[in-house]
């Protein structure tokens, strides 16, 4: 198992404690290597190197662009012998408050939160499977700033099966579409710029299915911990 974790450092000494708990823990029960990486400004590494303990902790310098890191990421995965059966997308500065579950997860799909939510595909959803920054808008249908038929990839977290590793760890607003798929069928946004349609067109361009995933966590963007909402479904009636 790999852990990449990629963006700026942030708030990441407070919450490591709760990756380390909820998230590396159970893959060590599960997994006999777990191997972490980070792609980060290397001007903040010090916590990380003085806390490494026995994980390994690969660290490579930073990048401007976010999927800069999740390039950096593989290119540490494929510098190991191990070969990864997944690999784990997450931030420096999310503080998760479940554990982390693989059971039940097909190696068929990414899995990932979704910022956007086809409401005639997602008739009904869990309030853990949609990005935290929507979640008080959850009552709404759609989602906010989100067209009634459109489905986007959360950025923040994703869980990633072996055979989509160098799908997802790309950079991906420089790659050429090698595809004629527009995204402007009923299931994907039709336009955009922002980093979860590039990512998700990206992965549709490719051939990579996903999944909403289920994990409650949240961004704690101080030192006081965030606050993640109600564990409770919500339903949007089809269109």
């Amino acid at each position: 198992m790999a852990v990449c974790i990629a963006g700026q450092y942030r708030t990441h000494a407070y919450t490591m404690r709760s990756l380390e708990r909820r998230v590396l823990y159970p893959l060590q029960q599960r997994f006999d290597v777990v191997d972490v990486f980070y792609a980060l400004d290397m001007n903040y590494t010090a916590p990380l190197l003085e806390n490494r303990g026995e994980r390994r902790v690969d660290l490579n310098g930073g990048h401007r662009f976010q999927f800069g890191r999740f390039e950096m990421c593989r290119e540490l995965m494929e510098t190991t012998t191990t070969q990864y059966a997944w690999a784990i997308r997450t931030r420096p500065d999310i503080l998760f408050t479940e554990d982390l579950r693989l059971e039940g997860l097909s190696d068929d799909f990414v899995h990932a939160k979704l910022r956007c939510a086809n409401r005639d595909d997602y008739p009904s959803m869990h309030l853990h499977e949609i990005s935290q920054e929507l979640q008080d808008d959850a009552v709404l249908c759609p989602l906010r700033g989100c067209p009634l038929l459109s489905t986007r990839l959360d950025d923040q977290f994703a869980v990633v099966p072996a055979k989509y590793i160098r799908a997802y760890f790309l950079v991906h607003h420089e790659r050429a579409w090698q595809t004629n798929i527009t995204l402007e069928d009923k299931a994907y946004p039709s336009k955009g710029t922002s980093s979860t349609y590039r990512l998700t067109r990206s992965l549709v361009d490719q051939g990579v299915e996903f999944r909403p995933l289920r994990l409650g966590f949240c961004l704690q963007r101080s030192e006081t911990p965030c606050r993640v909402k109600g564990d409770r479904a919500i339903s949007c009636n089809p269109r």
